[in-house]
């Protein structure tokens, strides 16, 4: 029952309501809820004087009967206040509404701000008086009630307005009369022993309505979760209602519009119509989209072993040119065999023109690789624009911006760039909205994989122009030297600063080949930051001596094992795998794990 209560004008009152015993109105009264009563009692001064007189506790007792399982009045509050505490969610001080959290011990209700005076902390003081009273009473039993602070428990509280009545109680005592001391201590342990008894009770009848609460909410929860389900299948949803698993399921019942305590009726469906269809609109997209890659992963699966049986017709063991075909990600993104793999349909047998397509695809790549190169180095070297293919010469050299940092590196040639690893480096990741195709190539390999792009590549017009000053002081044409010629040379070349250095400091100084040359160019000479590089050509008795060298250090284990060494920079695939490497170690380790795979083929190490 809601009551709406106004101030009554002086005109106003001659009208109010005259309650007495033989009306019809008391008598209503003990159907009434106490919360009802309440409310009532605060309309006029006539139902307030009625309602709060000792002859109107019946009504307030039958009342409160009618709630189930509530404890009846503590001894230490009368049957209005009583209904106040647990039915009035205001405080208790300062009438501030919303509060639900009741003080049982205390009796009381209290917002933030008064909790702050309302309470009082346990002090030096207040524990100096206790152990006064237990000496001379003898006494060691709570006749204060005492709350345990939430959390830091070493926090003791006390109810201001029971502590205060005590103090002023306890001061007009003497100490002379030590047995009225011990009769209002006795008085004072039975009471709060009660209350807290009562206040125990209370405590599991509320915890006993959340629990009821809950029961009742998820009750009517499910309830129009299954009204829902039945308004889905007339809106044409019982397909996929069949399809779904529990985890959609679970989802659909945690939505806001499945989730309201409320029964859902024909004119609720209609607010909450477009958001559940929207739902199962998504719900169906993404089985399709499962089933898609489901598809897509068979084709691909094909795709890898038609490539694996290609590759090993041709021999047991890798080959390095292997690393420059395209992979599996790659035939994935080419054109031609992506619109037979991304076709329509669940079809997952291999075409017939299979091997056809891959070898097409493959040129096709290739093909692509180096005409963006080309672009490239013509861009960026203008003076090859005549030449017919440029990639093939010395000097179009590229350098990658993901590895090469500070640290001088070999420069890249193609074909073999398109084995170098950074190339394939990619921080895609599969995110909710990537197209299903994409989703399952990506799906397929490690993290960081991905197809090769050329878009960490530089053509570095810093190396072009000193590999150019090396290819002129061997005697070679700079627009016409292949790297095959500068590798055959038997030219050997000397830096005059660093040639000079060691004439001034008594210094030995290097002896380069082509190769050598162009990463010491990179390097910064002792004697000036300002003194470029300056090559002579070495005296050719010395330059075949320098080339006998070379060969011995090249054989020795020392120069393969240096990974300091610049010119040793070099990338180590296995036989057995696609793996690769920089460096012997790595490689070494990867080797011997491969012992358990392929015990036959497995180098064998001193």
């Amino acid at each position: 029952m809601d009551v709406v209560s106004r101030r009554l004008s002086d005109s106003d009152k001659s009208a109010a309501p005259s309650c007495s015993s033989s009306g019809a109105a008391p008598v209503i009264f003990e159907f009434l809820h106490p919360r009802d009563l309440l409310n009532l009692a605060r309309t006029t001064g006539s139902f307030r004087a009625f309602l709060m007189s000792r002859t109107s506790a019946l009504y307030w007792k039958r009342a409160r009967q009618s709630v189930e399982g509530l404890p009846d009045c503590p001894p230490h509050l009368s049957e209005p206040a009583y209904a106040n505490l647990v039915f009035f969610p205001h405080c208790h001080n300062c009438l501030t509404g919303n509060i639900h959290t009741i003080i049982y011990e205390f009796s009381a209700r209290y917002c933030r701000r008064c909790k702050k005076h309302m309470l009082i902390k346990a002090d030096d003081a207040i524990y100096e008086l206790f152990e006064y009273v237990e000496k001379i009473t003898g006494m060691n039993e709570e006749f204060v009630i005492c709350l345990m602070g939430k959390h830091n428990h070493e926090d003791t509280y006390f109810h201001a307005p029971e502590w205060g009545e005590f103090r002023r109680y306890w001061a007009t005592l003497s100490e002379s009369d030590l047995d009225a001391m011990k009769v209002y201590i006795q008085t004072r342990v039975i009471t709060v022993n009660l209350v807290k008894e009562w206040a125990g009770l209370l405590l599991k009848w509320k915890d006993l309505q959340e629990m009821r609460k809950v029961k009742e909410l998820a009750r009517i929860r499910a309830e129009r979760f299954q009204t829902l389900l039945v308004f889905l299948k007339q809106e044409g949803w019982e397909e996929e209602l069949e399809f779904m698993i529990s985890e959609d399921y679970t989802r659909l019942s945690e939505m806001p519009f499945a989730r309201k305590p409320s029964k859902l009726t024909a004119r609720s469906w209609l607010a909450n119509k477009n958001a559940a269809h929207a739902f199962m609109a998504d719900v169906k997209a993404a089985r399709l989209r499962v089933e898609r890659m489901a598809v897509l992963n068979a084709r691909f699966n094909v795709l890898a072993q038609r490539i694996d049986v290609s590759y090993r017709s041709r021999g047991e063991l890798r080959h390095p040119e292997w690393d420059m075909d395209p992979q599996v990600i790659d035939f994935a993104f080419i054109p031609s065999l992506q619109e037979i793999l991304d076709a329509p349909g669940d079809n997952t047998t291999e075409p017939p023109n299979i091997v056809a397509l891959i070898e097409c695809a493959t040129l096709d790549w290739k093909n692509a690789m180096k005409v963006e190169l080309v672009e490239r180095v013509r861009a960026a070297v203008p003076d090859l624009g005549e030449v017919s293919d440029p990639l093939f010469l010395a000097t179009a050299i590229f350098s990658c911006n993901t590895c090469c940092g500070a640290e001088r590196v070999p420069p890249l040639h193609f074909p073999e760039l398109l084995a170098h690893p950074c190339l394939r480096y990619t921080s895609g990741v599969i995110k909710p909205g990537m197209e299903a195709y994409v989703a399952t190539v990506y799906s397929r390999c490690d993290p960081g994989y991905g197809p090769l792009t050329l878009d960490c590549l530089k053509v570095d017009l810093r190396m072009v122009q000193s590999l150019r000053s090396i290819i002129e002081a061997m005697g070679l044409n700079s627009l016409q030297a292949t790297r095959a010629e500068l590798d055959s040379s038997d030219v050997r070349l000397v830096c005059s600063a660093c040639r000079l250095q060691g004439h001034t400091s008594g210094v030995m100084y290097e002896a380069f080949d082509w190769m050598r040359a162009l990463t010491h160019s990179g390097m910064i000479h002792a004697v000036s930051e300002a003194l470029p590089c300056s090559w002579a050509v070495l005296d050719p008795n010395l330059a075949g001596a320098v080339r006998l060298r070379e060969d011995q250090l090249k054989a020795s284990m020392s120069y393969i094992f240096n990974p300091s060494s610049h010119e040793n920079r070099q990338r180590f695939g296995c036989r057995l795998c696609p793996y690769s490497c920089l460096g012997t170690w790595n490689m070494m380790s990867h080797l011997e794990k491969s012992v358990f795979r392929c015990p036959l083929v497995a180098p064998k190490f001193p």
